[in-house]
């Protein structure tokens, strides 16, 4: 597993090479708005900003020092003082270490170097897979009656609860309803010809339709798994069938139609498309500077830090020409939080991610404040307009898994990367799809 380890960070230190003026890395599963510190709180010690964002903060004080690794991005204080709370009532201190871009390449650098954290947030799909070896075995804890068993799947490896879950998310297109008010836009489009119309009539009233985090493979890497979930509903299946050499990129029915859609992004957005990354995007929507982005509901707490009075909803992303492919949104347990097993702080590690993620504390912070649907059975009401839409389409059974979290390792960043290189102009859509299949092969 060692070995499989050194790979992956081979793997994403070639992703961490820039793309079209893109970082690779995924970006942070919640953004939370900041807000005053109780009186009765003393502000978290927080270290200055370092390369990829990276910030560490420090919290409690005691002997025992839990270390913490997290992907999450930006205005993460609501929860770093949820774990701060947690050790001032235990007499314990934590260094919380937050770096949005390259996070696995720095996991996979303590783990090769021994120097493992406490506890670490991890990607579900091929790198929590990849971290089995070193996480604590939660099979038959009776914490987990606390979770929606579809949220302790998401976190199973060969029969193994190797994590406990984060939020669920989702992500599609999302629209300023203002703007769409202002240009005549009463129905959301179902096709990628309405979508164009929509663009026309933003156009229409001097409205920039589109303002993508092209800068930031990620994100074109989310958008082009709705052709692939929109081939089969069962996503596991695709993978695979194209790992079995049964299907590619370029004999799927539906991926060919990522192409004019990002044509469209590049004809209907800024300026200059290729240099807004995701968190421009979202100041721009915010702003309403442009009236659609591609994210999840992760952005929302962002969103509002840049204008409190935003309104927004999601506008799952159009797949085909005709219509007759029903839009749905991408919906999925994004992360877990990993505890070494071999921590010396063991059980206060444990307890720390228990209380995190179980506590009414923990949970409301999920809810109320990151406006993101927690992965516990019982759970206050959502604040949050994306995570209530996103609610509206699940019930209404308009959402499908993630199918990036079964790719192979880096994958998605990768076809992020290439889809870069097509909107810059380097290739065109078949190369594209060629380049795409051919970093797919390799990584088998």
């Amino acid at each position: 597993m060692k070995k499989l380890l050194v790979l992956l960070l081979a793997l994403v230190m070639v992703l961490a090479l820039p793309a079209c003026g893109g970082n690779g890395g995924d970006a942070p599963a919640a953004d939370a708005p900041a807000e005053d510190t109780p009186a009765s709180e003393a502000a978290p010690e927080e270290v200055p900003e370092e390369d990829d964002g990276q910030t560490t903060v420090a919290v409690g004080s005691g002997d025992t020092v839990i270390t913490v690794m997290d992907g999450n991005a930006s205005a993460v204080e609501e929860c770093d003082a949820v774990i701060e709370r947690f050790c001032n009532d235990n007499g314990i201190a934590a260094e919380i270490v937050h770096k949005p871009l390259n996070y696995d390449e720095l996991i996979a650098a303590q783990i090769n170097s021994n120097t493992i954290a406490d506890v670490w947030a991890a990607q579900i799909g091929p790198q929590l897979t990849s971290y089995a070896e070193y996480a604590y075995d939660w099979t038959g804890d009776p914490i987990l009656e606390k979770f929606r068993p579809e949220a302790i799947d998401a976190v199973t490896v060969d029969g193994r609860v190797i994590a406990l879950p984060w939020t669920a998310e989702t992500y599609a297109l999302i629209y300023n309803k203002k703007l769409f008010a202002e240009a005549g836009i009463t129905e959301l489009p179902q096709s990628i010809t309405e979508l164009e119309e929509v663009c026309k009539k933003l156009e229409s009233k001097g409205i920039t339709a589109f303002a993508n985090g092209n800068a930031t493979p990620f994100t074109l890497g989310h958008l082009s798994t709705s052709f692939v979930a929109a081939e089969n509903p069962d996503p596991q299946d695709t993978v695979d069938q194209i790992n079995a050499g049964e299907l590619s990129f370029a004999t799927m029915k539906y991926f060919k139609n990522l192409f004019p859609v990002l044509d469209l992004m590049i004809e209907y957005g800024p300026e200059k498309p290729m240099e807004v990354d995701w968190e421009r995007s979202e100041q721009m929507l915010a702003s309403g500077e442009a009236a659609m982005i591609h994210m999840g509901n992760w952005c929302e707490a962002l969103l509002m830090e840049f204008n409190p009075d935003v309104d927004v909803a999601f506008l799952p992303v159009p797949v085909d020409y005709e219509g007759t492919v029903v839009t749905k949104m991408n919906t999925d347990f994004a992360w877990g939080y990993v505890v070494h097993k071999d921590s010396p702080n063991l059980e206060q590690a444990k307890k720390l991610v228990e209380y995190y993620l179980t506590s009414d504390d923990g949970v409301s912070c999920m809810a109320e404040i990151l406006a993101a649907i927690p992965p516990n059975k019982e759970y206050p009401t959502i604040n949050g307009m994306l995570a209530q839409d996103a609610g509206n389409y699940i019930s209404e059974g308009r959402s499908l898994p993630w199918a990036f979290q079964r790719y192979p390792a880096g994958m998605h960043v990768q076809i992020g990367q290439h889809l870069q290189s097509y909107m810059a102009g380097d290739v065109d859509a078949e190369t594209c799809m060629e380049n795409i299949q051919a970093d797919w092969d390799l990584s088998l």
